[in-house]
């Protein structure tokens, strides 16, 4: 959170880059502003069919508590596609973290719902954008999501929740998933799980290639921790 940066960027707001071959930082447009005007997570992603990157095909995308994205007016989630910001819709709530798998971007924070133009998700702080459009993912977290790790073909999560809901279909869901008590629709979790996706969830088969909530129940924390970070570590 701030509003410059060095003597050479009075201005930047809320975000710079460090130009490698350049060797100095610069501003990322009119930066990001507005709320509390702060990033709390970004994501870098090449976005190219072939896989290699140019300038060009390489986009960031930021998530935090912010009301403007250069020009723009949004809520707490924009991109940068290297030349300019673009709306991705609002979240009602901060964004904490982001990350990418299967051409979807995932977004996790303390949001409850999220629209964009042309429609609106109930979306219990955690959903994924693709196509100009946010999904929820089942029914979401009982609270906060912290972090999120993609991991081959799956989105591990770690953040304040004691449960994580799936109401299936024709059973009336709960007023929120931190309410619902239908074990037919909440499963128990500390604070870390797992949800694993099928090689070709499209938009169009999202929901029947998406796997179980996967409660982590091996971790040595007490019952309602906060998680805040996650990592992974692959053996040489």
């Amino acid at each position: 959170r701030f509003d410059r940066f060095r003597g050479s960027l009075d201005g930047a707001r809320g975000i710079v880059m460090y130009d490698g071959a350049e060797q100095r930082w610069k501003a990322v447009g009119p930066g990001l502003q507005g709320g509390k005007g702060e990033v709390l997570a970004l994501l870098a992603v090449c976005e190219s069919e072939s896989g290699k990157c140019a300038n060009q095909t390489e986009s960031v995308y930021a998530g935090g508590s912010f009301q403007q994205a250069g020009v723009l007016t949004t809520t707490n989630i924009a991109k940068w596609d290297g030349e300019s910001w673009q709306r991705m819709g609002s979240l009602n709530g901060p964004v904490y973290a982001l990350a990418a798998m299967g051409g979807w971007i995932y977004a996790g924070g303390a949001f409850t719902a999220a629209d964009y133009p042309g429609g609106f998700a109930v979306a219990e702080h955690l959903a994924r954008w693709r196509g100009g459009a946010w999904h929820a993912i089942k029914s979401g977290a009982s609270q906060a999501v912290y972090a999120l790790l993609a991991v081959r073909s799956c989105l591990y999560l770690a953040g304040s929740f004691a449960q994580l809901c799936d109401v299936p279909p024709g059973l009336v869901p709960a007023a929120s998933c931190a309410q619902e008590a239908d074990p037919r629709a909440a499963q128990p979790a500390n604070a870390l799980a797992r949800v694993c996706f099928g090689p070709q969830a499209s938009a169009e088969q999202a929901d029947e290639e998406m796997g179980p909530w996967e409660p982590l129940e091996t971790h040595a924390i007490s019952r309602l921790s906060k998680a805040k970070a996650l990592a992974s570590y692959m053996p040489p």
